[in-house]
This record gives C-alpha cells, sequence and structure tokens, in this order.
C-alpha cells in the first residue's frame, strides 16, 4: 500500500510539474527571445579536436599534448575516447582544446588509470538529439575517430553530450525518449565492445545567463529530459548514465553565462573520471575483445 501511495505520489507530482512548465511558458518563451538576441556567441578552440594526454613517471599529473591525426599511430596499451555531442563536445566555453571536457576527460584518466589516453571530439553547437542521430547514422567526423578505426582500433569509451539544445527547442518527451533509445541503439552497433556514458543534462536552473522565471522552467526541463534518459540508459549492459552537477556557490561558466569555463571543465571531468576509472578495459581484456 506504501509504495502504491508513492507511486500516486510521483504521478501526481510530475503532472504537476509539467502544469507549471507549461503554464510558466508564455512569459519564459519571451524571456527567452531577449536571452537568445543578447547571448554571447563564443567560438570553438582553434584547431584540432584530439590529442593524447601521458602520464609522468613517477607523477599523478598527466601532460595533455594536442596532436594532429596521424603524428603516430595509435599504441596498443593507450586508451581511447571519443566525446560526442553538442557545444559541450565542440569545446565551447573554452579557449584552448587542452581546456575543454575531451581533453580534461583524457587527462583525468591518464591519472587514475596509469595509461595514456587518446582522445578525440566530435561536436556541433546546436545539435539537437535528433541531430546527433543523423550524425551518428552517417558516421561520426572526428579527427581521431577515423584514424583508430581505420588501424582496428575503436574507442574503449565513448562520452555522449547531448540534451540541452532539446531542452531549449522545447522537443516533447515522447519525442525524446524515443530518440535516445535509438541512439543509445545505434552507438552499440557502432561500438559494441565500448564503454558508452550518457552526461546527465545539467541543473540549468543554475545557469547564470537566463532570468527567472526561464531559469526555473529549464531546470524543470531539464529534470524531465534527465529522468527519461536515465531510464533509457541505465539497464544496458556497458552504458553509464552520470549525473551532471552544478555548484550553485561555484557554477565555473565562462563568458556567456551557458558553457562551462576550463574550470568548469576540469572538475566535470574529475567527476566523470571517478566513474569511469574502475570500468576501464585492462589491455588483456581488451586485446582479446580485438582478436575475437
Amino acid at each position: 500500500m506504501n509504495q502504491a501511495r508513492r507511486n500516486r505520489s510521483g504521478v501526481q507530482s510530475g503532472r504537476a510539474a509539467r502544469l507549471l512548465f507549461w503554464t510558466s511558458l508564455p512569459l519564459a518563451a519571451i524571456q527567452g527571445l531577449g536571452v537568445r538576441r543578447r547571448a554571447l556567441q563564443l567560438p570553438p578552440p582553434p584547431g584540432i579536436g584530439s590529442g593524447t594526454a601521458r602520464p609522468e613517471p613517477g607523477n599523478a599529473v598527466a601532460v595533455v599534448a594536442d596532436s594532429e591525426p596521424g603524428d603516430a599511430r595509435p599504441r596498443a596499451t593507450a586508451l581511447r575516447l571519443l566525446v560526442v555531442g553538442d557545444s559541450i563536445a565542440a569545446g565551447i566555453g573554452a579557449t584552448a582544446w587542452r581546456g575543454t571536457l575531451a581533453s580534461c576527460l583524457a587527462k583525468a584518466l591518464a591519472a587514475t588509470t596509469g595509461r595514456s589516453v587518446e582522445w578525440a571530439a566530435s561536436g556541433r553547437s546546436g545539435d539537437s538529439v535528433a541531430d546527433l542521430l543523423l550524425r551518428v547514422t552517417g558516421g561520426v567526423t572526428a579527427a581521431g575517430a577515423e584514424w583508430w578505426e581505420e588501424s582496428g582500433a575503436p574507442p574503449d569509451v565513448v562520452l555522449v553530450s547531448i540534451g540541452v539544445n532539446d531542452v531549449t527547442g522545447l522537443t516533447r518527451l515522447r519525442h525524446w525518449s524515443r530518440a535516445i533509445t535509438e541512439l543509445a541503439d545505434r552507438l552499440r552497433r557502432r561500438w559494441p565492445r565500448a564503454v558508452i556514458v550518457f552526461a546527465g543534462l545539467p541543473e540549468m536552473e543554475h545557469f547564470p545567463l537566463p532570468p527567472q522565471p526561464l531559469k526555473y522552467c529549464l531546470g524543470l526541463r531539464a529534470r524531465q529530459l534527465d529522468r527519461l534518459l536515465a531510464t533509457a540508459v541505465s539497464p544496458r549492459p556497458g552504458m553509464l548514465h552520470v549525473e551532471t552537477r552544478v555548484d550553485p556557490e561555484n557554477p565555473a561558466f565562462c563568458a556567456d553565462g551557458f558553457h562551462p569555463s576550463t574550470e568548469g571543465y576540469a572538475a566535470w571531468a574529475e567527476a566523470l573520471a571517478q566513474r569511469l576509472t574502475p570500468l576501464m578495459p585492462s589491455d588483456d581484456t581488451r586485446n582479446r575483445s580485438i582478436r575475437s
């Protein structure tokens, strides 16, 4: 009986949240137009979105070296990280690729595993889940990804950042849930042995840029999409949903008030690395998988 009561309470709170979202939407939409006009449009970092993080001998700190694809063939002992998705994967908010989430996560994993991490990023600012589905279907283009696959060494970890543009673009919950399920299926078919990680939608109510009630509406909608994302991804073997937290006391945003700063990316990468390190394949496990 208590479980049934909790279920009813959850359904009622979900309905109340949806009602509050839609009743607040007209004013929030007007605010959104103003925010869009005033928003600072930042470019991605210059250069190639790929590189290598190498742990220094006798030191837990990794040195990150950005590299052009083809500088060296992938090493058998190195982990391979691919980051795909929206403006986060594109590195918006960082002034150089070394400060992006992809590079910072490679550095954090190199420090925790003691192994080199080769990384590549394929992001496009403004992408929704539907846009990413099209890119995955057509073949994700990343400087390092094709290089790895041509050598018979696909990524060990695929990190997906998607959803914020579905919040701002008002993607319907039903469409979001269906698209996320299809995206997870397609990623698994393309990289059957990779650990696939979906970064949870951030707590958008803590973003500095939007005013109230737009800020509240964005946060509410982000939580709704994130719950559906976790439901779709978490039960799947080899897939992981990792919550994305924003510290309201130290939000670490860049100048646009909407994307992380270099410090924000570094903190986010450390949190992700803590979850991912126990899941990293050993050399023996990966070599057996490649041979099979």
